[in-house]
């Protein structure tokens, strides 16, 4: 398959996605791609309305990517590319996990802590490092990585919409990384095109009973925020006047 038309709009969810792909048969990474721009749109349906209703999808696939996605509205078209936030050493302890130690309880070793051999990093999946880097150095790491993995995929394709979807899942860090991104975007310290916006979501569950998501555009000038416990900002200055306690309770 290199390009795909498939009719689709806002009002499916997860499991009609899933019975919709026995007919458009698209391969399980393609589908993963599709389903994780789909999920995190849909939060974001009612801003993307002014395009009209979502009418269907064009989905691309090598040598016709990227964008990986152009959604087709009533009166325009969205180009939009995907990338997961997962760390290296996490997707490495995950495939180790499912193929080595399926039945087991493991730690998760900590993201700033460079595993250069497999080795060292089961090792660390049974035994608790003894001197654990502090939370302050944990979340500086998932910054790093989220700059680096957004840099380099708009380095390749300028998207009308850059979909990164977390799957740590960072949980009561999503907020801090977040507030990173959207600093280093408004300092330039991360190049972006002033055409391409961010949409930084995590979701615990596909059923969208948990999820906190960002959209984030105008190189971070524009910031918008929404999540499954019913807040809603429309700018950063709303967002960070709420209580503390009020914006972090979403995964609970």
């Amino acid at each position: 398959m290199a390009k795909q038309h498939i009719e689709v709009n806002f009002d499916q969810d997860f499991e009609s996605l899933r019975e919709l792909n026995q007919r458009w048969t698209l391969s399980e990474k393609v589908f993963f791609e599709f389903s994780s721009v789909y999920q995190a749109l849909r939060v974001w349906k009612s801003h993307f309305a002014i395009a009209g209703d979502l009418k269907g999808a064009v989905i691309h696939s090598p040598p016709h990517d990227p964008p990986d996605v152009v959604l087709e509205f009533e009166s325009g078209q969205l180009s939009v590319e995907h990338t997961q936030f997962l760390p290296e050493s996490r997707g490495r302890l995950r495939s180790i996990h499912r193929s080595q130690f399926p039945n087991s309880a493991i730690f998760v070793p900590a993201v700033s802590k460079k595993f250069r051999k497999n080795k060292d990093l089961v090792k660390a999946m049974f035994e608790p490092l003894h001197n654990p880097p502090s939370p302050i150095d944990e979340a500086a790491a998932f910054c790093d990585i989220l700059t680096d993995a957004v840099d380099n995929k708009l380095a390749a394709h300028e998207p009308d919409l850059l979909v990164v979807t977390d799957s740590v899942p960072l949980m009561e860090d999503f907020a801090t990384v977040a507030l990173v991104l959207i600093y280093r975007l408004r300092s330039s310290e991360l190049r972006s095109s002033s055409k391409t916006s961010i949409l930084f979501h995590s979701e615990l569950d596909p059923w969208q009973r948990r999820y906190s998501s960002w959209l984030i555009s105008q190189q971070g000038k524009d910031v918008r925020y929404r999540d499954s416990k019913g807040v809603t900002c429309e700018n950063l200055e709303e967002y960070t006047s709420r209580p503390f306690y009020e914006i972090r309770r979403w995964y609970r």
